[in-house]
């Protein structure tokens, strides 16, 4: 992703499972889906030499036929480390930890939409007296 393409926003909700204890479901939209996976490919590509090409320049689809199968885990791990972040801000939370929490889980498939879930802890909200 350029720094001039703006990353398309997911939605996200948040529930109180107890005090201390939130559950977060998103919703991620294909097109961002999709941008994540050609930002990782072309992270991966990035010091690819293919004769004909200059480095860094390769077109995507030939990265995608050279790296094969192993670039869609890339690209998975990719979009979790950047989605993970951002619904947390855009709800305002502050994590100490996530709960049992593995990318693996879920099947994410480029071009199609992503709804995943997973939980998270919380410091306490202590209100003093005044």
């Amino acid at each position: 992703m350029s720094k001039k393409q703006q990353s398309i926003p997911v939605e996200a909700k948040v529930e109180e499972l107890g005090p201390c204890h939130q559950k977060v479901s998103v919703k991620v939209p294909a097109a961002r889906v999709a941008q994540e996976f050609e930002h990782a490919i072309s992270a991966a590509g990035r010091g690819v030499k293919v004769p004909g090409f200059r480095t860094g320049k390769v077109p995507l689809e030939m990265l995608r036929s050279m790296l094969g199968k192993g670039i869609e885990d890339d690209a998975r791990q990719h979009l979790f480390e950047h989605i993970l972040p951002e619904t947390i801000a855009q709800l305002k939370l502050e994590m100490l930890r996530l709960i049992d929490f593995d990318p693996n889980n879920f099947e994410v498939v480029e071009g199609q939409d992503l709804e995943f879930e997973y939980e998270l802890e919380t410091p306490p909200v202590i209100e003093l007296p005044d």
